[in-house]
C-alpha cells in the first residue's frame, strides 16, 4: 500500500499543475478573442479573405477604430448584401475605444464600409452586438439584396438588409 500511496501522491504533485494549466487555457479558449492586428490572425484566416477586403479593414480610418473580432465561427460572412451581383463581406469586429462589438461590411463595387454596432447603433440592436451568438446569410433580403440574419439563439433574430443608402433593421422574433 506504501508503494500505491507513493505514486499516487508523486502524480498528484505533477496532476495539479498540469490541471491549472489546462483550465487556464480552457478558460482563454472560450474567451472571446479579439485580433488586435492582422498578426493576430492565423495564416488560414487571414488567407480566407479576399485582398480588397484585407486592404479595407487594415488600412485607414478602420483599421485604426476597429479590431477583427474571432468571438464567433466564423468571422466573416460573404453575400451579395447591396444587390449589385458582386459578393460583399461582413467581418466581425470591436471598437478599439471602448470593446462594443459589431459589424464591418465592405461593398465589392466601392469598397465603402460601414459599421453596425461597435459603437454605432442600428434597431433594437444598439450598439453593441456582444448579445449575438449567431450570425447567417438570409438570401435575398425585402431590398433583392443578401441580408445578415443576426441572433440570440433561442431568444430573437433579426434580419439586416441594404435599402440602396444605408442598412435597415427588422426585428424577426424575441
Amino acid at each position: 500500500m506504501g508503494r500505491n500511496a507513493a505514486t499516487f501522491c508523486e502524480v498528484e504533485s505533477i496532476g495539479r499543475p498540469l490541471l491549472v494549466s489546462l483550465l487556464i487555457f480552457a478558460a482563454l479558449a472560450l474567451s472571446p478573442a479579439v485580433a488586435t492586428s492582422v498578426d493576430d490572425l492565423s495564416f488560414a484566416q487571414w488567407s480566407s479573405l479576399p485582398g480588397w477586403v484585407k486592404e479595407s479593414v487594415t488600412k485607414g480610418d478602420p483599421a485604426s477604430h476597429y479590431a477583427v473580432c474571432l468571438c464567433l465561427n466564423p468571422f466573416y460572412q460573404r453575400g451579395d448584401f447591396d444587390g449589385d451581383g458582386r459578393a460583399d463581406y461582413a467581418v466581425l469586429v470591436t471598437n478599439r475605444r471602448d470593446g462594443k462589438r459589431g459589424i464591418l461590411i465592405v461593398h465589392q463595387r466601392d469598397h465603402s464600409v460601414h459599421v453596425i454596432g461597435a459603437g454605432h447603433p442600428l434597431g433594437a440592436g444598439g450598439d453593441d452586438f456582444k448579445w449575438m451568438d449567431a450570425w447567417r446569410v438570409a438570401d435575398r433580403s425585402p431590398s433583392k439584396s443578401d441580408g445578415l440574419v443576426v441572433e440570440k439563439t433561442e431568444a430573437a433574430s433579426a434580419l439586416i438588409w441594404w435599402d440602396g443608402k444605408r442598412y435597415r433593421w427588422s426585428q424577426r422574433g424575441d
